[in-house]
């Protein structure tokens, strides 16, 4: 359950595989709430009938994530061949 922002819109599925509630709207957050509590199989693994829904989440996978972008960005870092300074510095790291 999350509150309708971009980042947490796209994790849930623009709700498939959670609540969304907009924010400040305590009435719907109550809603849902109350909802999961009185609805036990919607607490786990997303929203029943969805397949997947929790695949691909999680630590792992998200850890999966940055390390493929800091080694895109790793990969593409230069150095102007006058600044021998930066160079001798970069050349110490992994």
């Amino acid at each position: 359950m999350a509150s309708r922002l971009p980042v947490y819109e796209e994790v849930l599925g623009d709700g498939d595989r959670g609540f969304i509630f907009e924010p400040g709207e305590v009435q719907t957050l109550a809603a849902h709430l109350l909802r999961l509590i009185s609805e036990p199989q919607l607490r786990g693994s997303g929203i029943p009938g969805v397949p997947g829904a929790a695949r691909g989440l999680g630590w792992a996978a998200g850890g999966r994530e940055f390390e493929q972008v800091y080694e895109e960005l790793t990969a593409s870092r230069h150095v102007d061949p006058g600044l021998t300074s930066v160079r001798d510095r970069l050349r110490s790291r992994p």
